[in-house]
């Protein structure tokens, strides 16, 4: 990833698209919004399209992938 993106809109509509889509996954101990704005390594963008992809796609483990576990993982 080129460029962290606005972690503030960015982050609101990752964790907003996670509680909608995967509320199972969990972000301890801050919670979405603290991690996510911590995370400036993260691969925001590939996360949020993961998150985006589980209504039409729930077989796909894409809520693994949108918490950046297997795929979306963490920039050097």
């Amino acid at each position: 990833m080129a460029a962290h993106p606005d972690a503030g809109a960015a982050c609101q509509a990752y964790c907003t698209c996670m509680a909608t889509n995967c509320p199972g996954e969990t972000f301890a101990p801050q919670g979405c919004l603290t991690e996510c704005n911590a995370g400036t390594k993260w691969d925001l963008p590939c996360r949020m399209n993961m998150c985006s992809l589980v209504p039409a796609q729930p077989a796909n483990d894409h809520c693994t992938h949108a918490a950046g576990r297997v795929q979306c993982l963490d920039t050097p």
